[in-house]
């Protein structure tokens, strides 16, 4: 919320792929939006069908989302 700023970039090197998506929001609990809701459990699950890692960080600072596929 209340992010001013979005950046998506998608990286390739060394066989792997990544795709990140970060904002300069005020943030949110990470662990208590994956409790909550459907919406992260739907991306930690579709990333897990297609052998991907998701990282997903978020403070003060605002968020950033880090899917990592390896070839």
């Amino acid at each position: 919320a209340q992010a001013t700023r979005v950046t998506i970039s998608l990286a390739y090197k060394r066989k792997e792929l990544a795709l990140v998506i970060t904002d300069n929001g005020i943030g949110f609990d990470a662990e208590k939006a994956r409790s909550k809701g459907s919406g992260f459990n739907n991306l930690y699950q579709r990333t897990s069908v297609i052998d991907a890692q998701l990282e997903v960080v978020s403070g003060s600072f605002g968020t950033s989302i880090t899917i990592t596929i390896k070839e």
